[in-house]
């Protein structure tokens, strides 16, 4: 869970980013102190270096550090301070989103700790530097990269707390599915990386994920199956290989049983 929603909630999760207003690298002077009244845009600021404390209107008062995104809201009103004697150094994206229920869907705090802190390092200094340079196309391959951004986070988020309580091995099968859902996986291999017998297996994949392994590549297959459809380019057989079934027709199968139609009609 996160907040109301589960991970089946955000299957067909979308947003659109209709405006980046600046991105910049801010190195700031020792005791660096911002207030910010009634925030024009939505944010992320990345701590590239130090310790900050950021206090809203309302009373609450969080910290943050290297490695740390900090989500803020159109509206918002806060202040930010230093926090150590380190210089502070962070980057942020100013944007702003079309008015979605997916907008409030965003599984994110105010401070999100990372878990992939180099990637995301990369991701917001090479922002940055497009907004720089500016050379041609610099707005689209800004929105571009920032949509990437979004989606890390929020696959960072759900690893942290739809997985909270899963052993790291536990998450890695998971990964390993996402990756290699072309090939045959079998249950007894997801076991063996884990060290388990295939019924504990089973049993902890099912209690962190809400499904059971098989049941959680066959939505990923399908999903890639999907997106193929959509292109009009490949034949049912083709996408069935491509997407790691065994025949077209347990493919169709598949298909029905997890949209209600078959990828025919789809």
């Amino acid at each position: 869970m996160f907040g109301n929603y589960t991970a089946k909630d955000y299957e067909n999760f979308n947003i659109e980013i209709t405006k980046v207003e600046l991105a910049f690298l801010k190195r700031c002077p020792k005791n660096y102190s911002y207030a910010n009244k009634n925030r024009e845009f939505y944010g992320l600021v990345f701590i590239l270096r130090g310790k900050l404390f950021i206090e809203f209107n309302d009373g609450r008062r969080f910290s943050a550090q290297k490695g740390d995104v900090l989500y803020l809201k159109k509206g918002a009103n806060y202040r930010i301070n230093s926090a150590s004697d380190e210089r502070l150094e962070y980057a942020v994206i100013s944007f702003d989103f079309k008015e979605s229920p997916f907008v409030k869907m965003l599984p994110f705090d105010e401070v999100n700790t990372t878990l992939k802190t180099q990637r995301f390092e990369e991701l917001f200094e090479y922002i940055c530097d497009i907004w720089y340079v500016k050379s041609i196309g610099y707005l689209l391959h800004t929105k571009a990269m920032l949509e990437l951004v979004i989606y890390e986070l929020m696959h960072d988020r759900f690893a942290k707390n739809f997985g909270r309580n899963a052993p790291d091995k536990i998450q890695a099968t998971a990964e390993y599915m996402e990756r290699c859902f072309d090939r045959e996986i079998s249950i007894e291999t997801l076991a063996k990386m884990c060290g388990y017998s295939e019924p504990h297996y089973r049993k902890m994949f099912k209690k962190i994920y809400g499904m059971t392994p098989t049941e959680y590549i066959s939505v990923i297959r399908i999903e890639k199956a999907k997106d193929l459809l959509k292109t009009g380019l490949y034949s049912l057989d083709e996408i069935s290989n491509r997407c790691g079934f065994n025949s077209t027709n347990y493919f169709t199968r598949v298909f029905k049983k997890y949209t209600g139609t078959t990828p025919g009609k789809y």
